[in-house]
């Protein structure tokens, strides 16, 4: 049950931050499937496992429902956070778009930081009580995303936010901005119009998060970002083998032709 105060969070922000979603097997799962899968995949796209891209201090595997479906499904309706998405995007079946994970490790050479949106914040209204976001980014935190762990940054309210600032002018020290701080097993849910950007790890070891993100039915995606339909879509015999409820949730992938994988 979403209570009142996560609204109010979620629409004074533009997140909100769920504890002990996960638990330690499942992490640990999920972490060693990122590991075999980075090991795997080709570095080249388009290609037939999904895309992996390593820079200095990150690698990055996209398309996780193509490469293990069986493992990562169970996060597509995760019954923790599926009623947040309904009540943020105001919709009964949410759009998955796209699914990656993120691994970061110390690097010197890395970016500092890289601020960014994946809407503007016109995508996102209040109006008689009903909270609509047009896209929502879930991530699940497979680590501890603490203080010099490579976490996240945000500048809460920026989703409906009506100035602008440069986002490369001010870099880690944008004017409002905070780190997320999450433990393995968290989940944060916020709107693609927030302003947000992983920093640098400062630290041995490494953190690795899981990310699904989802629209609203009529947002789309097909037509906005058409060059990246190979990292969204789920060949149609993966889908055959999910729940009738998940199938709802990729509906959009019926009515767009199949990129060439």
């Amino acid at each position: 049950m979403i209570s009142a105060e996560q609204k109010f969070l979620f629409d004074i922000q533009g997140y909100v931050i769920l504890s002990d979603v996960l638990s330690a097997d499942e992490c640990r799962t999920y972490r060693k499937t990122v590991e075999e899968s980075l090991q795997s995949a080709s570095d080249s796209e388009p290609v037939a496992a999904p895309t992996k891209v390593v820079v200095a201090g990150e690698q990055r595997l996209n398309g996780l429902l193509r490469q293990r479906p069986e493992v990562w499904s169970a996060l597509l309706d995760h019954p923790g956070v599926l009623p947040y998405l309904q009540t943020f995007l105001n919709s009964k079946t949410p759009q998955l778009v796209h699914s990656w994970a993120m691994l970061k490790h110390a690097d010197e050479q890395a970016d500092e930081c890289g601020w960014h949106r994946g809407v503007d914040s016109q995508s996102y209204s209040y109006h008689d009580g009903v909270i609509s976001c047009q896209m929502a980014n879930v991530l699940f935190a497979l680590t501890d995303n603490l203080a010099d762990d490579g976490g996240l940054m945000v500048v809460p309210g920026s989703h409906k936010s009506n100035m602008s600032l440069g986002l490369g002018d001010y870099g880690i020290n944008f004017p409002g901005s905070q780190p997320l701080l999450v433990q393995e097993g968290d989940v944060v849910i916020f709107s693609e119009g927030l302003l947000h950007s992983p920093i640098r790890r400062m630290r041995e070891g490494f953190r690795m998060n899981a990310y699904f993100n989802f629209v609203h039915p009529l947002f789309n995606i097909a037509m906005r970002s058409p060059e990246n339909l190979y990292h969204f879509y789920v060949p149609k015999k993966v889908r055959a083998s999910f729940s009738p409820q998940q199938q709802r949730m990729l509906q959009w992938m019926n009515f767009v032709n199949p990129p060439r994988l």
